[in-house]
């Protein structure tokens, strides 16, 4: 029998803890009928994302729904049993003394979720009209870390397209041809081996129309390892998949690694696809870095 409380801890977390706070939890994340009670009201009110809740509130989260809170120290929790919960009961379960490196990427999303100006424009992504036929999201040149990429693009009419990847002397390193708009390119690929820098262009098959030249930078490990112990950190502080992954999003942009930050919205979505508030956000860093032109 499922316990009546059951979270799991989603992220250890901390925002400055020199800004007081007049709640407990906030809504990050909402998904299914779920409502709330607050200790002056009787009636049960929808829960929507950005409520915040006092001491003394109570949750009650629908079947087959999610809830994702944030504490005022930064940490935060997700329910996905059925249930109602007390706003104490779930604060005493969490351990609020830690704090990590992830409090201000998580500060950036509610943030950015918060602000209807980040969004506009952003529902003009799949209808601005574009130079290509095929239009990548990436940057014109761009650092990459993860040696595993989602290459994704945007094109109006579903094809075959081929997705050519060259070296530094015009030379094809590999070429392949997907059903698809996303490819994983994968740098540890023997036919790439060797090499640091690359060219990428992504074609419908058999059509002269190709999306413009994309430059890959390779960082070697060197160059890498600045990054390790971060990303360490996030990696052991962070184990709910979603929140991760926009967690490291927001850290990849903020390090100008533009890529790795697409792959990491991509994934999101994947594990997600249902979650409006995702794909909000990864419109909005799109129109941010002009990656939808």
């Amino acid at each position: 029998m499922k316990s009546l409380i059951t979270f799991s801890l989603a992220i250890v977390l901390g925002f400055s803890s020199g800004i007081c706070q007049n709640y407990v939890f906030r809504v990050m994340a909402n998904n299914g009928s779920n409502e709330f009670k607050s200790i002056s009201s009787s009636q049960w009110t929808p829960v929507k994302r950005g409520v915040a809740f006092k001491s003394g509130d109570v949750i009650k989260v629908a079947d087959q729904a999610y809830l994702g809170l944030i504490h005022n120290t930064g940490k935060t929790v997700e329910l996905i049993d059925p249930g109602t919960f007390k706003v104490d009961d779930i604060e005493l379960n969490i351990d609020i003394r830690k704090k990590g490196i992830g409090s201000k990427y998580t500060e950036y999303v509610m943030n950015t979720l918060d602000s209807d100006a980040e969004f506009v424009g952003a529902n003009e992504v799949a209808t601005r009209g574009a130079e290509k036929s095929v239009n990548v999201i990436a940057p014109a040149s761009s650092e990459v870390l993860d040696r595993k990429q989602i290459i994704s693009w945007e094109s109006e009419e579903n094809n075959t397209y081929t997705i050519r990847i060259k070296g530094i002397f015009d030379d094809i390193l590999l070429e392949e041809d997907v059903q698809s708009n996303e490819y994983l390119l994968d740098f540890e690929n023997p036919s790439l081996s060797g090499e640091k820098t690359f060219v990428m262009t992504v074609t419908i098959k058999d059509q002269k129309e190709s999306s413009k030249e994309y430059a890959l930078d390779l960082l070697s490990e060197d160059e890498s390892s600045k990054y390790q112990p971060d990303l360490l950190e996030i990696q052991q502080n962070v184990t709910n998949p979603l929140l991760k992954y926009l967690v490291m999003a927001s850290y990849f942009e903020e390090k100008g690694l533009l890529i790795d930050a697409i792959s990491s919205y991509h994934n999101a979505i994947k594990l997600a696809p249902e979650f409006e508030d995702v794909h909000a956000l990864y419109r909005s860093f799109k129109v941010r870095n002009n990656l939808h032109l």
